[in-house]
């Protein structure tokens, strides 16, 4: 399928570098202060497009804080950027998911197992990011993506229709419940939600 940017893909994924929001805060407030160092000089990195930087300044990171999710995952997104899926996935299993509380780093975590070929941990994922984070329209729209692209196109539908519940604006949410009536013969239906989606 072809995939608006805003949406969660290997496009998405290469696009996090900006920094993430704990439901609490953000980084800073989520790491110790020299992990939050680390942190912050391997965004910068990222920013420069100097990923080696980057996953030094992360690993550096977690000499302070071993168990981060937060730090865990921004390196497992920079294995996956770069194809290395068996390293991104090994970095992932250090995660320790029932102390995870930030519904960003579950939407991360279930973007790249998804890019790896384990769909059914990925929707597990985002169905983690949703229970954290109800209230966000991306949650519910990447995981219609990947319902979408395994052809569960009832449920897909509903991911995005309470997606765009929450998030009326978006134009990649309109896109793609028009592709799914597309994909079920409803043409008048598709369009409508095509120009929407304009």
């Amino acid at each position: 399928l072809m995939m608006p940017r805003a949406m969660v893909s290997g496009a998405a994924v290469r696009d996090s570098a900006q920094m993430p929001t704990a439901k609490g805060g953000h980084a800073k407030a989520a790491l110790p202060p020299q992990a939050y160092f680390h942190f912050m000089q391997g965004y910068m990195a990222e920013i420069a497009n100097e990923p080696a930087q980057a996953m030094q300044e992360y690993e550096l990171g977690l000499q302070f804080d071993p168990d981060s999710a937060f730090l865990i995952t921004r390196i497992a997104r920079l294995h996956f950027v770069a194809g290395k899926m068996r390293e991104a996935v090994a970095m992932l299993d250090r995660v320790k998911v029932d102390q995870v509380r930030d519904a960003s780093v579950f939407s991360q975590m279930a973007t790249i197992l998804a890019g790896a070929g384990q769909p059914e941990e990925a929707l597990s994922l985002y169905d983690r990011a949703i229970k954290q984070d109800p209230e966000k329209g991306d949650n519910y729209f990447a995981k219609g993506v990947l319902l979408l692209n395994l052809q569960r196109l009832d449920h897909a539908q509903r991911m995005f229709e309470a997606g765009l519940q929450r998030s009326p604006q978006s134009h990649a949410g309109y896109f793609y419940l028009g592709k799914i009536y597309h994909k079920q013969g409803k043409v008048e239906e598709a369009k409508k939600h095509y120009q929407e989606s304009i």
